[in-house]
């Protein structure tokens, strides 16, 4: 996927700092046209109790006025691209980061907020663990709007317990999972050496879901560590059970839908057995486009684009999507 790729800055990677084991830890934020929120996050990487060894900032080509106020930041380092929307943002973090030096990759979305503790608390479960270089590691993503709330439901592996409230889990120091979000995830550079980048033909969605299939493919386990939190907004979810089979959803526009559909199609595809994909999966991919389409949008053109997301799927056709 072609893109053009500025940095602003070079750096002498033998001046960073490093922590105990000597692991430098890198904090990336992929941002887009969300100044305020950008500035906000990197005030709270700045502040972190065990801080970064460095801040890489992946500005997907912002048309406001992100540029302006990196170009003033001199103790960030600044990689300038096209809109390759979150998942290209993301692969050029890992890449740039990994590339860099990076033993770890501190991995989050510009309207990511790091409570200052949080990487603190992730590098202590690490040393307590002894699980240095053989996980992944992540934050407990709380709402930013709603209090004892979670930002997305975490399920615990292999329980298969669903959990949505911080409360739930207060007395638990890590939750094992299978999946995590871009959101405060530390990945270490044998992960990353093993499986490579997110897939940066995703645009939005799934790229996080994705990643994470491949790192359990691995035997990369992920822990989500309770003490360490990040605030972000919680989406709206529709909850359904439809034909016996439950759906959950987020109740997004028809574009990022259509994204969700593509790439959830896609992963499964790809990363499931044929029969269960036939007839588990597929089946399921339907039931949602039809409900979404039908019951919500109220609108049978939804529908079709919401099809020939699938169809795109099926068929490998990733990347950006122009509509009309």
């Amino acid at each position: 996927m072609p893109y053009t790729v500025y940095l602003l800055k070079r750096y002498n990677l033998d001046t960073f700092a490093t922590t105990q084991k000597n692991m430098k830890i890198f904090a990336t934020v992929v941002t887009y046209n969300r100044l305020t929120l950008l500035q906000q996050c990197i005030e709270h990487l700045r502040s972190q109790t065990r801080k970064p060894d460095a801040i890489i900032v992946i500005n997907n080509g912002s048309t406001d006025n992100t540029l302006a106020w990196l170009r003033e930041q001199t103790d960030l380092i600044v990689v300038t691209q096209e809109n390759t929307g979150s998942a290209g943002g993301e692969y050029t973090a890992a890449k740039t980061a990994y590339e860099m030096g990076a033993d770890y990759v501190w991995m989050m979305d510009d309207d990511c907020i790091p409570e200052l503790d949080a990487l603190e608390y992730l590098t202590n479960f690490l040393d307590r663990s002894e699980l240095h270089g053989k996980a992944v590691v992540g934050c407990l993503v709380c709402s930013n709007q709603e209090e004892n709330k979670l930002s997305f439901p975490l399920t615990e592996y292999p329980s298969s317990i669903t959990y949505f409230k911080p409360s739930e889990i207060k007395e638990k120091e890590a939750i094992r999972t299978l999946f995590f979000t871009f959101l405060g995830i530390l990945i270490p550079k044998e992960a990353i050496r093993k499986i490579g980048y997110p897939d940066p033909r995703y645009f939005i969605r799934c790229d996080d879901i994705e990643y994470a299939v491949r790192l359990k493919k691995l035997n990369f386990p992920i822990y989500i560590v309770t003490r360490s939190i990040a605030r972000h907004p919680r989406p709206q979810y529709v909850h359904l059970k439809m034909l016996g089979v439950e759906l959950l959803f987020t109740n997004d526009d028809s574009k990022k839908i259509f994204y969700g559909l593509r790439n959830s199609t896609h992963l499964l595809k790809k990363h499931t057995h044929p029969i269960a994909f036939i007839g588990k999966h597929l089946p399921k991919q339907l039931l949602l486009a039809t409900y979404k389409a039908i019951a919500i949008d109220k609108s049978l053109k939804s529908f079709f684009i919401y099809l020939k997301a699938i169809v795109h799927g099926l068929t490998n056709r990733l990347g950006k999507v122009e509509f009309k």
